[in-house]
């Protein structure tokens, strides 16, 4: 109980496709990744907005990821530039209100990889957590 206390909480938006993907794979390998995250699965990254961002670090967020197809292979051809774009906007937001740009960040699954999700949640959390120490 107390190593779940020290971990971050992570809030992933994932896109239905190989950002949900991978992490149900991750849920089927049974890989820890030493995290406490809560998904929520959207249609696709493109549908993600500021507000929704905003609403999870209000919530108690510390991070907050968001897990998408790779460009070139995004089902509607628009989500991982939508998602960028948004992401730029959300950090001017997150430096207005006091919060670390850096507790925000997209990021991709190639082909709904297990081990590529593991990584990516893996690595997000450890730069919150040197964020905690800095």
């Amino acid at each position: 109980m107390a190593e779940m206390d020290t971990c971050p909480r992570v809030v992933v938006f994932a896109c239905n496709w190989e950002g949900y993907r991978g992490l149900e794979e991750l849920g089927r390998a049974r890989l820890g990744v030493g995290v406490q995250v809560r998904v929520v699965r959207l249609p696709c990254l493109a549908r993600l907005h500021p507000g929704l961002i905003l609403k999870a670090f209000q919530a108690g967020a510390e991070g907050v990821l968001a897990l998408g197809c790779s460009p070139d292979r995004c089902h509607f051809g628009v989500g991982g530039e939508h998602a960028q774009a948004l992401t730029r906007q959300a950090s001017e937001l997150l430096h207005l209100l006091g919060i670390a740009p850096t507790r925000l960040a997209v990021d991709s699954v190639p082909e709904g990889s297990a081990t590529a999700c593991a990584e990516r949640i893996a690595s997000f959390a450890r730069g919150l957590t040197d964020g905690r120490r800095a």
